[in-house]
């Protein structure tokens, strides 16, 4: 079974979690990766129960391996959880959201 990605961001930064997911698709082409809108994250949360969220949403409950809460706020401090750790990054870098995902798919393997 593929490892599933849902990324999701409000409606203003839409297109940031479109690019990331598009990027993740491209680098990680084996994955599942989906995008949902804002005003239906909690649904497709849910429904496809991914195992990495990207997100402008803080951590839910869940059994995701990875959360990684993305700011679309001037304070460039995210949260990223992987495996029941957490820690803050500042402006984490596409190679850090990379190495978050590969790290998912070893605790998920």
């Amino acid at each position: 079974m593929e490892m599933r990605v849902l990324v999701s961001f409000d409606r203003n930064h839409h297109a940031y979690g479109d690019a990331i997911a598009r990027a993740i698709e491209d680098y990680r082409p084996h994955l599942d990766v989906s995008v949902a809108r804002s005003q239906s994250f909690a649904v497709e949360l849910s429904r496809l129960r991914p195992e990495v969220v990207i997100s402008d949403k803080p951590k839910a409950a869940g059994k995701a391996a990875a959360w990684v809460e993305l700011t679309t706020d001037p304070d460039p401090v995210s949260r990223i959880c992987v495996g029941g750790r957490c820690r803050r990054s500042r402006n984490p870098s596409f190679d850090e959201l990379l190495a978050v995902v590969d790290e998912a798919e070893d605790l998920s393997g």
